[in-house]
């Protein structure tokens, strides 16, 4: 599936695609030049850069035609408000040059103010590998912001809660060499590996389970580097937004993915459907972002790291695709050079040669922990770690409060496969009739209550007087109550 075809008329014309589509669709562009071609018609003065030492508390954009349109008086005393109350100029970039990151791939400033927007400009020097990042956001981007009037009104309240920054403005930029600017919204809320405690990383990761079960279902996505520094969680407003895009991949059609054709890590054969070339392996995000918090050394991705680990060998000692474990051997060759370091070079860093194998045994060093080695494990989903099954899981160890705004939109799946069975829970309220009894969770019930089933009756408690086992770190607090 050519994504490119997918944007909308306003897509194309900001990033600067009209002459490319043409030629697309008159077949006259090979695959390797669609990033030359780009680059050729991307503007050099579109967008005016201004740097400052901190953005102003009023980002919006003065309203200048407004003033000519009154009467002197009152343009004077529009001129006076907007001097007192100060306003950024439209078509400007305002950059707060201190602020920027750079990246494996790429710099980032990450205080932008651009036509009203708070904004960050991401600086690409291969627009190779950039075309395909860029086109992907910019579809999901505009695919969720129409799904949020879609007919189905779950689906719609349910995409309202998941983001992807829309992109504002592509520039060609010369400075040590030619690069690409892009301009995006700047994502809401807090990285989920800067989060402040286990528990708040655990109900954000839950939010993300169902983020991922949705956008799996409805464009077949995957992410492919979801460390803890590429999705966001803000508990405010509940909503997870995804970023960096560069290894993505998309398969809205089921048909052809739209993914970088870079093969590095995500390996495609002739005649040979893979789970790579489909993008359709429902575990690998999510194993990224457990090892990824893993690394932090969060308990409860920690033990699951462990688990998934254990699995996941497991099922690659018996799997039957040969083609895919060939990758993880050690290459042979008549270089100087050791296996392990002709491994090293073409990104591997698991070898399976020997029985008693370990994922990520080719990581040494600093580097022993990383989670890198999920990079080389497209080809073999598990199915433990599908969202839908993890989500289930960390349900159990977050309060029960907080399962209503995760079932918000979803209550046919989440109370038919998701909920977690045999949760026990006590009542403590002295006016109640089950005080300081235990009944079994049966299901959520309305936006506050549950309904429990106790002996010979059924009844519906508010949450606020009701206690679960707390089981968030079983080491510390394994007969602790956890108030929900």
């Amino acid at each position: 599936m050519d994504l490119i075809l997918e944007l909308s008329s306003s897509a194309v014309r900001r990033l600067h695609l009209q002459s490319l589509i043409t030629l697309i669709q008159q077949h006259q562009v090979p695959p390797d030049d669609i990033s030359t071609r780009i680059l050729e018609k991307l503007p050099t003065d579109n967008v005016r850069y201004k740097y400052l030492d901190s953005l102003p508390a009023n980002i919006n954009v003065c309203s200048t035609g407004a003033i000519k349109k009154t009467s002197k008086k009152t343009a004077r005393f529009v001129q006076y408000i907007v001097k007192r109350n100060p306003c950024l100029q439209p078509g400007i970039a305002y950059i707060v040059e201190k602020h920027k990151e750079s990246g494996a791939y790429a710099g980032v400033f990450t205080e932008v103010a651009y036509n009203g927007h708070n904004a960050v400009i991401k600086s690409i020097e291969e627009l190779d590998a950039g075309l395909y990042e860029i086109v992907t956001q910019m579809y999901l981007s505009e695919q969720l912001e129409q799904l949020k009037s879609d007919v189905n009104k779950e689906k719609a309240a349910v995409y309202k809660n998941i983001k992807v920054p829309s992109i504002l403005f592509l520039k060609r930029v010369i400075r040590q060499r030619c690069m690409v600017d892009v301009c995006m919204e700047k994502a809401k809320g807090i990285e989920i590996s800067s989060l402040p405690s286990e528990l708040a990383s655990l109900i954000a990761f839950a939010h993300v389970c169902k983020a991922l079960w949705h956008l799996q279902r409805d464009y077949n996505f995957m992410h492919r580097d979801l460390s803890g520094k590429n999705v966001m969680y803000d508990a405010a407003e509940k909503t997870v937004t995804f970023i960096d895009f560069g290894f993505s991949c998309v398969n809205p059609l089921a048909q052809q993915s739209w993914q970088d054709p870079d093969q590095t890590f995500f390996k495609q054969y002739d005649g040979i459907e893979t789970f790579a070339s489909k993008c359709t392996n429902r575990s690998l995000d999510l194993c990224t972002l457990i090892a990824h918090q893993a690394f932090s050394k969060v308990p409860w991705f920690v033990q699951e790291t462990e688990k998934m680990k254990r699995e996941l060998k497991k099922v690659i000692d018996d799997s039957p695709k040969t083609f895919a474990k060939n990758e993880l051997r050690l290459p042979v060759g008549n270089s100087s050079q050791t296996p392990k370091g002709r491994a090293l070079d073409r990104q591997q860093f698991t070898a399976i040669d020997s029985p008693n194998w370990s994922l990520g045994n080719l990581l040494t060093g600093e580097h022993e922990y990383f989670h890198w080695w999920l990079y080389n494990m497209v080809e073999f989903p598990i199915e433990q770690w599908y969202p839908e099954q993890v989500l289930t899981r960390v349900l159990q160890v977050i309060p029960i409060a907080e399962w209503f705004a995760i079932r918000r939109n979803w209550t046919t799946m989440f109370d038919a496969t998701i909920m977690p069975k045999g949760i026990r829970i006590e009542i403590r309220d002295s006016n109640h009739e089950f005080n300081n009894m235990v009944g079994i969770l049966l299901k959520l019930h309305r936006k506050n209550q549950l309904t429990l089933q106790f002996v010979e009756k059924i009844v519906h408690v508010p949450v606020s007087i009701c206690h679960k086992n707390n089981i968030i770190s079983e080491k510390l607090n394994s007969n602790s109550l956890f108030l929900i």
